[in-house]
């Protein structure tokens, strides 16, 4: 059986990409929460206390409660492997954010950074274009006017770096 689209006219690669921005979204989300609490616990019971906070944005996204499944699933990948990574992805960061600290970062920008560079280095199945893109895109909806184009900046040279060959 296929599913109906979500709107008229949109195919399943819209709503694909739907529900990946939307996993970003609640990812990102998490993450700040992390960041403002200076914890990364994301056991399964955190998350699960972040899901049912959660339940009202993702109810509002009107995406078919079929595909919240997949949606909370994919956010929980990021979160997981942002937790277990943020060392290495915050010296990337830095690395990349040429004459910026984290701590002179804001805390939504930090939070797309991680997000988005580990998408880059540790999610294959995601390209980096497409990474950078949704990162801009939070950044827009989230951040400060000049946050999308920073976010690209640093993005660009992690992306840069991590295509370049290992020695």
């Amino acid at each position: 059986m296929t599913s109906v689209p979500d709107q008229p006219g949109e195919d399943r690669t819209g709503q694909f990409k739907q529900r990946r921005f939307l996993a970003r979204c609640c990812a990102m989300q998490y993450l700040y929460q992390l960041d403002t609490q200076n914890s990364w616990d994301c056991s399964d019971e955190a998350l699960e206390l972040f899901r049912e906070q959660f339940q009202d944005t993702l109810a509002e996204a009107e995406v078919p409660l079929s595909s919240l499944k997949s949606v909370w699933k994919y956010a929980c990948q990021l979160i997981k492997g942002v937790c277990s990574t943020h060392a290495e992805l915050d010296e990337l960061i830095c690395k990349a954010a040429q004459n910026w600290s984290l701590q002179r970062m804001g805390v939504v920008d930090r939070s797309i950074l991680r997000l988005s560079a580990y998408e880059i280095v540790h999610v294959p199945q995601v390209s980096a274009v497409t990474a950078i893109d949704e990162a801009i895109e939070l950044g827009k909806r989230f951040g400060q006017a000049d946050s999308p184009r920073f976010i690209n900046g640093v993005l660009d040279r992690i992306r840069k770096e991590s295509a370049a060959p290992r020695s």
